[in-house]
């Protein structure tokens, strides 16, 4: 079965029960996954952190190896060719409803960046998203 849409894992390469969950609940959803090896920031040395941030911008260790993990995500959805992709960490679940999307095609030409069933609160308070600029995607 082919697929219109990209899916993308980030993934700690040490992470095996994680990486096998997560591709064994896709499987069943007939997604096919690429697994992209993460980016542990802990083992990156300070002058890797620092070239990894803004001057004055201080994040963890765990927050730069995020970040850094999310851009080689962003390099492979346009190496892969494809118009958008989706990008999950090993512990994100596509639901079965939003299944025949990725297999069929999303309307990609209609937004930058799309969040699928994401809490709208973090630890910070809640985030900030437009209600009315939402776009149907289908049933359910």
């Amino acid at each position: 079965m082919s697929q219109a849409v990209p899916a993308f894992v980030i993934s700690l390469p040490a992470a095996t029960a994680r990486r096998a969950h997560c591709a064994a609940h896709h499987a069943r959803l007939g997604i096919a996954l690429t697994m992209l090896d993460g980016v542990d920031g802990r083992l990156l040395s300070d002058a890797e952190r620092a070239a990894a941030v803004a001057p004055g911008v201080s994040l963890t260790p765990s927050e730069i190896g995020c970040h850094l993990s999310h851009v080689k995500a962003w390099q492979a959805i346009v190496a892969s060719g494809a118009p958008c992709g989706v990008v999950l960490e090993d512990d994100g679940l596509i639901a079965k409803q939003f299944a025949p999307l990725i297999r069929a095609g999303l309307p990609c030409d209609q937004f930058d960046y799309l969040f699928l069933d994401v809490d709208a609160h973090n630890e910070l308070g809640p985030v900030a998203w437009d209600r009315n600029d939402g776009l149907a995607l289908g049933h359910g």
